[in-house]
């Protein structure tokens, strides 16, 4: 933050003053600080140094806003992890640290409650050992653009961290009770179905009981069981990683939000929904097109 003097009217500058002006302003080289954190800089005009300390939220902040950190359900809490390298280091330059977290774009505008949220990324540590686990995939809800997308990239992820075992569910819910309906899903049966319409595991909207799927999951030695769906959906999945953690059966559930709606809160926008919006648009121009020749409008 620099603390400049007013600003000069431009109607009273000369030509060469204004183009100097638009200029680009060089690059601040970083003050030197006795700690590891973001720093908090106030110079004068002249570049004297006039604060320099820890970067709290009450800088970034608008007036009388709140900052709420929401933490993931960490498995490791309740159940011991392998503590397994990740096999990931000659593709990831940089992993990302446990304790990472991204803070929602703030404005002076921005609402009462601001949302910091773990970051994404790979971890240098993992909690399953990947050769060991069952791995699921399952899609709920209506259908929505990208879900092909999504379950290609699942399957390419898991491969390339050393699962072997990789099952989509057929169905939605309802098919986490037929487990002789599961299709094994490889990188070389996924390869080309981001270009297909609709979803290859066919999703529903009716589901049994959490308590029946849960069982299931745990019959089949399921360890990772990806969900992606809507809002029901994902309580769903809150109901079934519950019943596990009670059962002492160490599963992550993971829930990848999808509604073409854009209504799951605290996301700026779920996939599918730009698409849906522009088949309105284009309905609307359609109408428009064919009833302005119209009399009877």
């Amino acid at each position: 933050v620099k603390v400049a003097p007013p600003p000069t009217p431009s109607a009273n500058l000369a030509p060469a003053q204004r183009r100097a002006l638009q200029k680009k302003p060089p690059r601040l080289m970083p003050h030197k600080k006795g700690f590891d954190q973001p720093a908090f800089v106030v110079e004068d005009f002249d570049g004297k140094l006039l604060t320099l300390r820890q970067l709290e939220a009450k800088d970034v902040l608008p007036p009388g806003a709140e900052l709420r950190r929401l933490l993931i359900d960490d498995l490791s809490r309740v159940f011991p992890g392998k503590n397994v390298p990740s096999p990931l280091t000659d593709i990831v330059s940089r992993f990302v640290a446990r304790d990472a977290f991204a803070t929602q774009a703030i404005s002076f505008d921005s609402p009462e409650c601001v949302y910091q949220m773990p970051l994404a990324g790979a971890r240098s540590v993992l909690h399953f050992e990947p050769q060991d686990m069952v791995a699921t995939v399952v899609t709920c809800g209506g259908l929505c653009p990208g879900l092909n997308a999504v379950i290609r990239e699942l399957v390419m992820m898991l491969a390339q961290y050393g699962v072997q075992k990789i099952y989509g569910i057929r169905g939605g819910y309802k098919g986490v009770v037929k487990p002789e309906t599961w299709m094994e899903l490889t990188p070389s049966s996924v390869q080309d179905i981001n270009s297909m319409g609709g979803t290859i595991l066919v999703s529903d909207r009716g589901n049994p009981t959490e308590e029946e799927q849960s069982q299931v999951l745990m019959d089949m030695g399921v360890r990772a069981h990806f969900i992606i769906g809507g809002d029901g959906t994902h309580r769903g999945a809150y109901e079934m990683a519950e019943l596990m953690k009670e059962k002492n059966w160490n599963c992550s559930v993971v829930g990848i939000p999808k509604t073409i709606d854009n209504d799951i809160p605290m996301l700026d926008c779920t996939f599918g929904r730009s698409l849906r919006s522009a088949a309105e648009r284009r309905v609307v121009a359609d109408g428009r097109f064919f009833s302005e020749p119209a009399g009877n409008r």
